[in-house]
């Protein structure tokens, strides 16, 4: 630990290869993550996929099931870490080297967006509906590409969910071990049960841990990440963010394309 703050992100080496053979998208994105951690003065972790093992998750699930659930193995970590605030960011997040330093914004908890794809909320309703009996109106599904927390508010959330080595009874308890599936809906959409955001977004409901927003909580830092539009690459002329999020199989291959030749 060489700083009080970190940012995190997750390379799963196997699923980039499986999802994206042949390309290198994860560099550009990697190299952008050191530079603004060294910028605002944070320390860079990457969680890669030598970690699956110590979930303890059922053998049923795929190599994307598993991780994506990577997610936990951060909070873990976070947790267990001296570490004050942690932001994470999805790997396929470009951060712009004029990049705010969101650290210096007040943390009132943990902050994340709400999904703004609406198959992917019907995805979660039904998910919650099917394997958990929930029943009146489906909670907020959260959008887990960004999340930035204090080291109190990840210790309360993270005491209320499997530790790890505990997830194997989680999936027994609701049978979710019983019911592998395949991680693509079609190319551009995963299954959102199985991955990290149906399981986040029902522990914030379940347990009822208040999740503020990024937007307006952090009122200074609005817009600070950006869904790539258009289908356009990262550019100087893009249009608000700080960073953008170049989600899908598309989006890989703009960063692809990009390498780090990519101006930060």
């Amino acid at each position: 630990m060489t700083f009080k703050n970190v940012v995190y992100t997750i390379n799963a080496k196997s699923r980039n290869e499986e999802n994206c053979p042949n390309n290198t998208w994860e560099l550009a994105p990697l190299y952008a993550f050191k530079a603004y951690a060294e910028k605002v003065q944070a320390d860079l972790v990457v969680i890669d996929e030598d970690s699956i093992p110590a979930l303890g998750l059922p053998s049923t699930l795929n190599f994307f099931q598993c991780s994506c659930m990577l997610k936990f193995s951060i909070f873990d970590h976070f947790v267990k870490s001296e570490y004050e605030k942690m932001i994470l960011l999805d790997l396929d997040i470009l951060v712009r080297a004029e990049a705010r330093d969101v650290f210096k914004e007040e943390c009132h908890g943990i902050h994340m967006m709400p999904q703004p794809n609406e198959d992917q909320r019907r995805a979660f309703s039904h998910f919650l509906k099917k394997n958990f009996k929930l029943k009146g109106d489906t909670p907020e599904y959260y959008n887990g590409g960004m999340i930035y927390a204090n080291k109190q508010a990840v210790t309360d959330f993270y005491s209320k969910v499997p530790q790890l080595g505990e997830w194997f009874d989680f999936y027994k308890k609701y049978d979710l071990h019983k019911n592998p599936v395949t991680p693509f809906v079609n190319e551009n959409h995963f299954h959102e049960e199985w991955n990290e955001q149906g399981f986040l977004s029902f522990f914030f409901h379940d347990q009822q841990i208040k999740i503020h927003p990024l937007y307006p909580d952090l009122g200074n830092l609005k817009y600070w990440l950006v869904g790539w539009k258009n289908k356009r690459p990262y550019d100087d002329n893009r249009e608000g963010g700080d960073a953008v999020h170049f989600c899908g199989p598309e989006g890989k291959g703009y960063l692809t394309k990009m390498g780090l030749m990519t101006k930060f």
